[in-house]
């Protein structure tokens, strides 16, 4: 397949479902050798089949990316395959809208981990495949970061995804001398998975994408 991003190489954290698959698709529609991560090995591999059906090249790893150990191995791996990274999309998250009196330690700290320290660590560990390439962060923030949906609780999700945001300033401007550029991107609410998963009410259910 060839394309406006053809020969490029892309890592799309919660590439199995929702907003990461139809990124990893129009990647791969554009010539881009796509590497999807998440939790599930038989929806990756289901995935990554229909992607390839076409010709497209795609790669794949089940990783739990709330453990870090797991986050720092899947940079390793990554880079053991490939000397440059083009995109690095850091989009897998998490919401669960609580209210705050009944928030618990563990759920703020699954939301910190997986929408704000992955995207961090995930980074650090592929930097030097970024700089090789010159290459492109992206991460997917949310209108929720400044904007919130009276009713629906969000304490956790809105400071983890306003973090996200200070992290992507941070990074642009401390990596843009080095030759990567890093980008947030904001969407509001997506029919996906994670939003019809979800149920936004005081005990709203968790998913991850």
């Amino acid at each position: 397949m060839s394309g406006r991003l053809n020969e490029m190489k892309a890592v799309i954290t919660g590439g199995s479902e929702g907003l990461g698959l139809a990124m990893a698709a129009a990647f791969v529609a554009e010539g881009a050798e796509v590497w999807l991560v998440a939790r599930n090995q038989n929806t990756l591999a289901a995935v990554a089949e229909g992607l390839s059906a076409n010709g497209g090249k795609v790669r794949f790893s089940a990783v739990d990316l709330l453990d870090p150990t797991a986050v720092n191995e899947l940079g390793r791996e990554i880079a053991e395959a490939w000397n440059q990274l083009d995109v690095l999309v850091n989009n897998a998250g998490m919401a669960r809208f609580t209210k705050f009196s009944d928030v618990t330690a563990e759920e703020m700290q699954a939301q910190v981990q997986l929408n704000l320290l992955t995207p961090y660590l995930l980074t650090q560990c592929l930097l030097p495949l970024l700089m090789a390439a010159e290459g492109n962060v992206i991460n997917i923030s949310s209108t929720s970061a400044h904007r919130l949906i009276p009713g629906r609780p969000a304490s956790v999700y809105a400071m983890t995804k306003g973090g996200l945001n200070s992290l992507t300033k941070a990074l642009a401007l401390e990596l843009g001398p080095l030759g990567v550029r890093v980008n947030a991107i904001a969407p509001g609410t997506i029919k996906t998975p994670l939003i019809t998963g979800s149920v936004f009410i005081v005990d709203g259910g968790l998913s991850t994408n």
